[in-house]
């Protein structure tokens, strides 16, 4: 997947009335649970998505 997927993922959740907090964090939860191995530069894109808010 690439990072503008995630992107959107998370817009969509943000739409639904998450905070882009929890909603960064719901993705990576279920990444986690399914055992999706993510690349360096998504884990970095995301890490800061959250740092900065």
């Amino acid at each position: 997947m690439k990072i503008s997927a995630f992107n959107e993922i998370i817009d969509l959740l943000v739409a639904t009335g998450l905070s882009e907090l929890d909603a960064i964090y719901l993705v990576a939860r279920l990444l986690e649970e399914k055992k999706v191995e993510l690349k360096e530069d998504v884990i970095n894109e995301l890490g800061l998505k959250a740092k900065l808010n």
